[in-house]
């Protein structure tokens, strides 16, 4: 093995390669002397080993393998949080073809695709080509302005405020809504500028521990070492010394200090600034390239999301709107609005909760409430009267939050619109009233449980899990269509949208605001600190609204209409499926696929045909019938797994694969945890532990709760793993039960039966699910049994 490390602009890069032949002995105790050497000696940089290993008959979709050897190699790998990305033979044989070729990494986010290249001149490997993506430009120290709100003086805005509220009521209806908003926008900020003092602090993201006084030691620090090289006196080196040793116990103390006290505070109170801190590099440059496959420039990355994100909208013809049948619902009544109630909410609102245009923080609304709740009930009221809306209302900031893919292409990123905070709180009004209005007349199909109040993933994926089984119990396959929309928030048209409103007999002045919500918007992508100019927004609901998830449930609510088989709906998740228990079943969902594609057509929804799969579940090696299913003239490939709403689910509904995605995850996210807070205590281990990588073994456990005892004993070993890290302890003769004991960790499994009772519980007390899942046993009259 040859190894070499890399300074990289926020951390270490570990490169190794290296050639074992065949039917090596003692190969991996070597690998593993030497990653824990370098994990001692380098513990937060990355590793990325790649080689010829020869180890033919490891699984690395489950990392197993029959043979000893391969399985002590796969657990040395377990042990250091090593991915293996390759997933492809690297070289094939006339009778079989192997992955011998590994790239091994602790971070596999670093790599892009990994592609093959025939090169049979040379080998009968093929060569790898990988993309990786590590800046080694060095960091530059970045001045960063902060607001001092703890001691700002609140006590003087309020009063000023208030001074001015009389004025600004008795006039109120005299202004347009643009006006009332800008003075108390503008009012509302000159205060802030004046009381609340700032201060310009130097941000270095790989030693957040840094301080003034520790600058003061290392510039007097150089200065007596320029003075005694000068001198070259005993002396003058003498105080040198003393100097250095004082600057590297105050480092240390200031290191220690940021550990133990303001990690810990940190993860309770701001959670996304402590994973900011552990992981800097998602918040540091984003790297796009152009159609022609070049680098963007950092500084225009953002026009180039901005122009990414735009080209998904819909133009629509308002000259031809399909006809929709009026919903039989009554008047809706009219929206209230108070200064106690926007009080309430903004009680709610999170002190991170990130400010739009208008530069409104949830901070300042906090600390001025009892004033700002009767300014923004006026000009809530006369916006929802009037239906205007101010400018800074309509216009966002969009984030881009990276999915899946390559990182270098921008619509694999979600757009996230960063919109003003009180036009939230009035949006939180509005949807309040509606989804009460709707929900009280079941309005909404009856199958969706996206962004709905006791719905969930968990419920969705347990009612059709359960839907799924009671067939296998039967013996009846069942043939399940996954439907992918492509980019279905942002492709939403209003004017159709608008259209299936009106009949909801929501009231004229409720519609009207909607309108105008919705119209002439105007967007610019936030990127590498940089902001774009402003585009249009011709469709879709903005993600990061309060209100645009409803009004994406209200327009996607009438797609099941007319479908016999069974639809099931998360938002824009849809998965459609029937039982087969004749040919004819197949004749009736393939009717159902076209249904749906005529939907599609008429409101200008598009699917995302190559992510829509066909999976038949069955118990049988072999599914009963051999069905064929087409959409928009494209054959749905069979699959025989599909990952759902967060779960890997498996024809046989087997959950061992689910499993060992989830383990393989949690390990790289220990890995991560031991390379950026392997000083910490115990007590901030733990809460990174259950914050970070728990939740991860546990997402919707109550449905996939596996009943083999090796699966089971593979999730526990993950937490065995965390609680060595979290002790530090990982002595052979040390017992991680009384270590898991000590900690209050209580077994897995445990849990997982503790999730199992909290559904059932969860199903029994909401009517709607109760009245289909939850079966009364009846009662049973035995002959001769008497009553006392």
């Amino acid at each position: 093995m040859l190894w070499v490390c890399i300074e990289g602009r926020y951390s270490r890069l570990l490169v190794g390669v290296c050639y074992r032949p065949p039917h090596t002995s003692g190969f991996c105790s070597i690998l593993h002397d030497t990653l824990d050497m370098l994990t001692q000696r380098y513990p937060n940089a990355k590793i990325v080993l790649v080689g010829d290993f020869n180890f033919p008959g490891i699984d690395w979709t489950s990392n197993s393998s029959g043979c000893r050897d391969e399985r002590d190699f796969t657990d040395r790998c377990s042990t250091f949080c090593l991915s293996q990305i390759v997933q492809i033979p690297t070289r094939t044989g006339a009778t079989s073809s192997n992955t011998l070729d590994l790239i091994l990494t602790t971070d596999p986010e670093l790599f892009g695709t990994v592609l093959p290249s025939p090169c049979s001149d040379l080998s009968d490997h093929i060569i790898l080509h990988a993309t990786m993506v590590f800046e080694i430009i060095p960091p530059k120290k970045k001045n960063k302005v902060i607001k001092l709100y703890n001691v700002a003086n609140f006590d003087a805005i309020n009063e000023h405020l208030f001074s001015s509220l009389n004025n600004f009521a008795e006039n109120v209806v005299h202004r347009t809504t643009e006006e009332n908003w800008l003075y108390f926008k503008n009012k509302l900020n000159e205060l802030v500028a004046a009381f609340v003092p700032s201060i310009t602090i130097s941000h270095n993201p790989s030693a957040p521990w840094f301080n003034r006084s520790i600058k003061s030691l290392i510039n007097k620090k150089k200065r007596l070492f320029r003075k005694a090289r000068n001198a070259q006196s005993g002396e003058a080196f003498e105080a040198y010394r003393s100097c250095e040793k004082l600057c590297h116990f105050a480092i240390k103390k200031a290191k220690a200090n940021y550990f133990t006290e303001i990690l810990p505070k940190m993860i309770s109170e701001n959670p996304s600034k402590f994973w900011k801190v552990l992981k800097p590099a998602t918040s540091h440059t984003i790297q796009v390239r152009d159609t022609d496959g070049n680098m963007v420039p950092e500084s225009l990355a953002c026009e180039k999301f901005n122009e990414s994100f735009a080209s998904v909208f819909v133009n629509e013809n308002i000259g031809q709107l399909p006809a929709v049948m009026p919903t039989i619902l009554p008047p809706m009544s009219e929206i209230v609005i108070s200064a106690n109630g926007i009080s309430q909410i903004i009680d709610g609102l999170k002190m991170s909760s990130a400010c739009g245009f208008d530069a409104i923080n949830s901070k300042v609304l906090k600390s001025t409430k009892a004033v700002s709740s009767k300014y923004l009930s006026l000009i809530f009221t006369h916006s929802l009267s009037s239906g205007e809306l101010p400018l800074d209302w309509r216009t966002g900031k969009v984030v881009p939050i990276f999915k899946n893919g390559d990182r270098s292409q921008p619509l694999n990123y979600r757009p996230i619109s960063l919109t003003s905070i009180p036009c939230k709180i009035l949006e939180h009004i509005i949807y309040s009233n509606i989804s009460a209005f709707l929900e009280s007349h079941s309005f909404v199909y009856l199958h969706q449980h996206g962004f709905r109040k006791k719905y969930s993933c968990e419920t969705q994926l347990a009612s059709f899990v359960h839907d799924l089984k009671m067939n296998m119990d039967k013996g009846v396959q069942t043939d399940v269509i996954f439907l992918d929309f492509r980019k279905a928030f942002d492709k939403v048209p209003h004017a159709r949208l608008l259209l299936k409103l009106s009949r909801l007999n929501l009231p004229a002045s409720l519609l009207t605001w909607i309108d105008r919500f919705l119209s002439d918007r105007k967007q610019a992508a936030l990127v590498n600190n940089t902001l774009s100019s402003l585009r249009s927004v011709t469709s879709g609901v903005p993600q990061g609204s309060v209100l645009g998830p409803l009004l994406f449930l209200i327009y996607i609510n009438d797609l099941p209409n007319n479908i016999i088989s069974k639809v099931r709906l998360f938002a824009d998740d849809c998965v459609l499926y029937r039982g087969m228990v004749s040919s004819s079943d197949q004749l009736i969902l393939q009717h159902d696929l076209h249904l749906i594609d005529e939907w599609c057509k008429t409101w200008l929804m598009e699917l995302n045909i190559t992510k829509c799969v066909y999976v038949p579940f069955t118990r049988s090696s072999r599914p009963t019938f051999q069905n064929k299913y087409t959409l928009c003239g494209y054959t749905l490939p069979c699959s025989q797994s599909y990952k759902y709403l967060g779960l890997s689910f498996s024809s046989d509904l087997s959950w061992k694969n689910h499993i060992l995605n989830v383990t393989k995850k949690a390990n790289c996210s220990l890995a991560f945890l031991r390379r950026n807070i392997r000083q910490s205590p115990a007590n901030v281990k733990l809460l990174a532990y259950t914050s970070l990588i728990r939740p991860q073994l546990e997402y919707a456990a109550s449905v996939w709760d596996p009943h083999q005892s090796y699966l089971a004993t593979l999730i526990e070993s993950v937490q065995n793993r965390c609680v060595r890290f979290i002790l530090s302890d990982y002595s052979t003769l040390s017992s991680v039960s009384l270590m898991k004991q000590s900690l209050g960790l209580p077994s897995m499994s445990s849990r997982r039966k503790f999730f199992r009772i909290c559904l059932f519980h969860k199903f029994f007390h909401t009517s709607t699910l109760h009245q289909r899942f939850i079966y009364v046993v009846p009662d049973i009259h035995l002959r001769g049994l008497i009553t006392l």
